[in-house]
């Protein structure tokens, strides 16, 4: 009996340190398992550092490169990799539970949205809270520990610690441990003439000062210093010629298969000759390019033969799934990788980070020309300083609050440029799938075209219109057809809108995907009223709840399994309570012309309700095709309530 409470005991003590070592490794910074190449060999640069008369100019960054990113993170590391520098300086702490950490105070709170002691605070309470950029702003990193910063480290840069004195024997058996001795050295061993230009108020002030800094690395210089350790890596660059462009917009688009980035805008201190310039000048870290050009705006649509912008451009064709087998799988690529744990009404999947990165490295090929005949080359990697999404960031975020139960519904919203209130406009909701349950404000709007298409601006030009969609906090809806309050909450939320803003009540349209298109038949049938018709993507509803749809404005996509029985079991339904419905079968992949050829031939057909099954893909391809149908969503907008 002892033995067996012995095993007992000693299991639980086990299933409590995976536990904790579980949520001490959680939610790692997006630069864990970097990618990023360094610019030299470690053993040379070594020798290069500790060469008392070596004349070559070395940078080391003062808590890596955070500018754009956050100091003491590994994203700051790896940004400090790509400028070229030939070292860090990272700062250390000791956690309640031992660990040494990345953090240059004694407190997490003015790096983080977390407050307290660091050495008062475990690895896991360490792990759990975000760090904030240069502006203050929260970020998606995390608090490193040095060991991963060792590891990042290795074969890419050299690295030091600040307080090296304070946690020697804890820094030492880590170094040994990550076989970084080559890696690591103390700043106080260099034997060049060191210049710890962080401290001086010229690097302080920031952007803006080009003048005074470059003329102050020049008085250094002429002193005989040749190591800076600094806050600007890129200002010294651009003082040595090793970097000529002031800044990169990585600019993203959504598409069907969600937000990809699009292309780069690289913003040169020159004018560029555009015939020194072409689609082998650069490579991509995870894209391909697909063209480069100069400009005359920071827009494809400046190219010109020459400009201070080159615009530097991607693939972004649509992924289908169709190669896993198509809608007959039992599981494809698509549902491994969106799988969550149990589609239940109410279940609060776990929030995701790093889904739609919007950042992007490249490296330069061959020199461009300037227009004065000079050619230059970046040295090292060209990352990213700003980023920005086309349509999304039109949206504007915001919660509903019920005033009658009280509950609260995060939603996007986009209101229309030249917004008056002598216009009514058509209302648009979108509703996502249970896979975007928990997730961030605008993951909805990021995963596909469901929201954001209906917002772009050649849209917009031929069908101005308020879009609305919700971010849902949990699965709303389920296959029995349990549904939380938030199916309600919404149409709230629809109420709501039409009420402080000119909407026309004879122009609201729902549509929504998979757990989305379920809510739309929940709505339109629930509150028959308050809807002009829907354009329903791979859905199912009790059929028994339908039949108030059957005389409006319908229009079905579905892949197979029970988005196509239950489409083919609402029409039965419609049918019989007067409903006319047209169905045909389109291919999964179609030009635009041929689906606008087919769109036509369907509506063509007459009736209140259309039907499109696609032949092949998976579930979640069903809606990467159905919301690039122009003439579908054409149809929609001519849609008008009809008087009773």
């Amino acid at each position: 009996m002892r033995r067996a409470m012995r095993d007992f005991i000693l299991l639980i003590c086990l299933l409590i340190g995976i536990a904790g070592m579980g949520s001490a490794a959680a939610a790692p910074d997006p630069a864990a398992g970097s990618s990023v190449k360094g610019n030299f060999d470690i053993t040379d640069l070594r020798t290069r550092l500790f060469d008392p008369k070596g004349s070559d100019v070395l940078i080391i960054s003062h808590r890596g490169d955070w500018h754009g990113a956050a100091e003491n993170s590994l994203r700051s590391i790896e940004k400090a990799i790509e400028k070229g520098c030939a070292g860090v300086v990272v700062d250390v702490r000791r956690t309640k539970d031992g660990t040494l950490v990345l953090m240059a105070d004694k407190t997490v709170d003015r790096m983080t949205d977390g407050k307290g002691l660091v050495s008062r605070l475990t690895l896991a309470e360490i792990r759990s809270l975000h760090l904030r950029d240069s502006k203050g702003e929260l970020t998606a990193f995390r608090v490193p520990t040095l060991e991963e910063a060792l590891l990042l480290a290795k074969g890419r840069i050299m690295i030091a610690v600040s307080s090296y004195d304070d946690y020697a024997s804890g820094i030492g058996a880590l170094v040994q441990k990550t076989g970084t001795a080559r890696e690591f050295f103390r700043l106080s061993e260099i034997p060049r003439k060191t210049a710890y230009t962080w401290r001086e108020q010229f690097e302080q002030a920031g952007p803006g000062s080009g003048a005074n800094q470059s003329g102050r690395y020049a008085e250094l210089m002429k002193e005989g210093y040749t190591v800076f350790v600094s806050d600007a890596p890129k200002a010294i660059n651009s003082f040595l010629g090793r970097t000529h462009i002031r800044a990169v917009i990585a600019v993203s688009g959504v598409f069907g298969d969600g937000q990809k980035v699009a292309y780069a805008v690289l913003r040169y201190g020159d004018a560029i000759d555009g015939s020194s310039v072409g689609k082998d000048t650069f490579a991509a870290e995870e894209h391909t390019v697909t063209d480069a050009f100069t400009s005359g705006t920071e827009d494809p649509s400046g190219r010109a033969d020459s400009g201070r912008q080159v615009i530097v451009t991607f693939d972004t064709s649509v992924r289908f799934d169709a190669a896993a087998g198509g809608a007959g799988k039992k599981e494809t690529k698509d549902e491994k990788e969106h799988a969550i744990p149990q589609i239940r009404a109410g279940n609060r999947p776990e929030r995701k980070e790093g889904l739609f990165p919007g950042d992007v490295t490249l490296r330069q090929l061959r020199p461009v020309r300037t227009t004065d005949g000079r050619e230059i080359t970046e040295a090292y990697s060209i990352r990213s300083t700003m980023e920005k999404t086309l349509v999304v960031d039109d949206f504007r975020q915001e919660v509903f609050r019920d005033p009658e139960t009280g509950g609260t519904l995060r939603y996007n919203i986009f209101i229309p440029r030249g917004y008056t209130e002598k216009e009514r406009y058509p209302l648009v909701l979108f509703m996502h799938d249970a896979s975007g349950a928990g997730q961030e404000d605008t993951w909805t709007l990021r995963q596909g075209l469901g929201a954001v298409v209906w917002a772009s601006p050649s849209e917009q030009a031929k069908h101005p219109a308020i879009v609305l969609a919700p971010q849902y906090d949990e699965v709303v809806t389920d296959d029995s057809y349990a549904h939380t309050k938030s199916a309600e909450l919404t149409a709230g939320l629809v109420q709501q809108v039409m009420r402080t803003y000119t909407v026309d009540s004879s122009r609201v349209y729902v549509t929504g995907q998979s757990m989305g298109c379920m809510m739309a038949y929940f709505l339109m049938s629930h509150y028959p009223d308050l809807f002009t018709a829907g354009l329903l993507v791979a859905g199912h509803w009790n059929t028994a709840e339908l039949a108030p749809m059957s005389r409006m404005p319908l229009w079905l996509v579905s892949g197979g399994g029970k988005s196509r029985t239950g489409a083919e079991g609402a029409i039965k339904v419609w049918e019989a309570h007067g409903g006319e419905a047209a169905s045909a079968e389109w291919p999964l992949a179609a030009s635009d012309r041929e689906r606008d050829d087919m769109t036509s031939a369907l509506i063509a057909r007459g009736g209140n309700i259309h039907y499109s099954h696609l032949t092949s893909g998976s579930h979640f391809d069903t809606w990467r095709a159905a919301y690039g149908f122009g003439a579908v969503r054409d149809w929609l907008m001519r849609q008008r309530k009809q008087p009773h």
